[in-house]
């Protein structure tokens, strides 16, 4: 058991959150969002809503600056 860290966040995601840098994007999306297109990289969280996601992770200190994350639905911009 790690302290202080949300057991919902298994080793697979944390070992990605420790490997990303300046520039590195997360998205944090429901079953929906058509995730494996875009990326290989895909980690689920599954029974866990994305604001319950957002809390465990900002709540590791590297991810300090997510405080006051506003959620927010875009529609996809569908390529030609």
């Amino acid at each position: 058991m790690l302290i202080n860290i949300d057991p919902i966040l298994g080793p697979e995601v944390l070992h990605t959150l420790r490997a990303m840098g300046h520039g590195d994007k997360l998205i944090l999306c429901d079953s929906n969002f058509p995730a494996y297109s875009m990326n290989s990289r895909v980690h689920r969280i599954d029974g866990v809503n994305a604001a319950r996601a957002a809390e465990a992770i900002q709540n590791i200190g590297k991810f300090h600056l997510l405080r006051g994350l506003n959620f927010m639905m875009k529609p996809r911009k569908h390529l030609p």
